[in-house]
């Protein structure tokens, strides 16, 4: 069935604006996946009309799109967020509404930074100034000097990203404070600011949908680095359908640190040719696999593939996010034909000449053990891994702290600022 003449078309948009005055009442009381539902009837009921008629109503339709755009990427949908909002670009670039033209453009920058995409976040960001200036579009630019491990001007951009702190996007805002303190350890005074954000805002807006899982994450990521910190005691499992992609991930890192190269091979295995993984989700993927496969070509073919990828969209923060150890002859000699990567080589592979040697919680963890005296295989019965996981992580700690012997070891930790850490009890 389609709508034929105008008054049938005109008492669509009645209906769609009727529709999506429920949704954006849905989506504010924290009620997003029935918010996503009104929004599929507004689309279904598009359907109906008539081509020319849709064309006649398309100005009407502005406003609308917009807000559903909002609902999809609020719910967690990227990728049916990014179509939408790509969508509302189109059609305010059409009827001349160069506010809502620049917010979608923007927001379509700031989904290609998170998924590793710098290519077509850049070519988003940079289509006018207008879209360059706007908050979402700043905290791209955030994103991507984050991934270049240039903290202080992801800092500069972050706080010109403030106006974002009064929209429904204000989480955005968290998750840049937690990645920029994970990486400069001030863990501690970001978990207190994101505990206090958070209850500043009306908790429908931080207890579900996209949002919420912004806030586990920086959550997870602060509470990782600082044991001490004030937790917000979030179960990141409610998330749902939007913490597929990164528990893959997670999973697969978690098996890699327990020695457990078939149940991380289990998780990574079938992800390698998943078309729906985001860059950033892929490379790291490709690096787990590499770590844990038992074809010494293929993990070549991988790691060679991964590197590749990292130093064209400058995510350098995935070598800080997966283990290295075993791949730093790689990593250098991808640093030869990568300046950016050179820079930051020293941050990333734990040169001894840093005052702050990027050490991992696991690595801090087993520094705590070397210290009460723990033998190599005590120290793998207490962290239920296999010795030859405690030895790597050893040597990987050892190299970044610039020493050779348990005992030069132990006397850093007693001046060391980034010093072992207990085990979680």
């Amino acid at each position: 069935m389609t709508v034929g003449d105008g008054v049938g078309a005109l008492s669509v948009v009645d209906e769609l604006e009727s529709l999506t005055l429920r949704a954006v009442e849905l989506r504010r009381s924290g009620r997003f996946a029935a918010a996503v539902e009104q929004v599929r009837v507004c689309h279904q009921l598009l359907e109906v009309v008539g081509s020319d008629h849709l064309r006649a109503i398309e100005p009407a339709l502005v406003d609308l799109r917009r807000e559903w755009a909002i609902c999809l990427s609020l719910a967690g949908d990227d990728l049916a967020g990014l179509r939408a909002w790509e969508r509302v670009w189109d059609t305010a670039q059409a009827h001349g509404r160069a506010e809502v033209s620049a917010l979608a453009a923007a927001t379509v920058a700031y989904i290609h930074a998170v998924h590793g995409d710098r290519r077509y976040a850049g070519l988003w960001v940079g289509r006018s100034e207008s879209i360059a200036e706007h908050p979402l579009a700043t905290a791209a630019r955030a994103m991507l000097a984050i991934d270049c491990l240039e903290l202080d001007e992801a800092q500069r951009l972050a706080d010109a990203a403030q106006p974002l702190d009064g929209t429904e996007a204000w989480a955005v805002l968290v998750w840049l404070d937690a990645r920029i303190a994970s990486l400069s350890g001030s863990t501690r005074a970001a978990m207190t600011r994101l505990r206090a954000t958070c209850l500043a805002h009306y908790p429908k807006q931080w207890e579900s949908g996209l949002n919420w899982y912004i806030i586990a994450l920086s959550t997870h990521r602060l509470s990782r680095e600082d044991l001490g910190a004030p937790t917000l005691r979030l179960d990141v499992g409610r998330a749902g359908e939007i913490a597929v992609e990164t528990n893959s991930v997670d999973a697969a890192l978690a098996a890699v640190e327990k020695g457990d190269a078939m149940a991380a091979r289990a998780v990574t295995g079938p992800l390698l040719n998943d078309p729906d993984l985001s860059i950033r989700a892929r490379v790291k993927i490709e690096l787990l696999h590499a770590t844990v496969t038992e074809d010494a070509a293929e993990a070549a073919t991988l790691i060679e593939a991964a590197l590749e990828t990292i130093s064209r969209e400058q995510i350098y923060t995935v070598l800080l996010d997966v283990p290295v150890s075993g791949l730093e002859a790689a990593i250098a000699k991808r640093a030869a034909t990568d300046e950016r990567l050179a820079r930051v080589l020293p941050r990333i592979l734990g040169d001894p000449t840093d005052e702050l040697p990027a050490l991992t919680r696991r690595e801090r963890t087993i520094w705590w053990y070397l210290g009460e005296g723990l033998n190599l295989n005590q120290i793998a019965a207490a962290e239920f891994v296999s010795p030859n996981t405690v030895k790597t992580h050893v040597r990987s700690l050892y190299r970044k702290l610039g020493v050779n012997t348990r005992q030069a070891a132990v006397e850093l930790a007693r001046t060391h600022p980034n010093g072992p850490l207990p085990p979680a009890s």
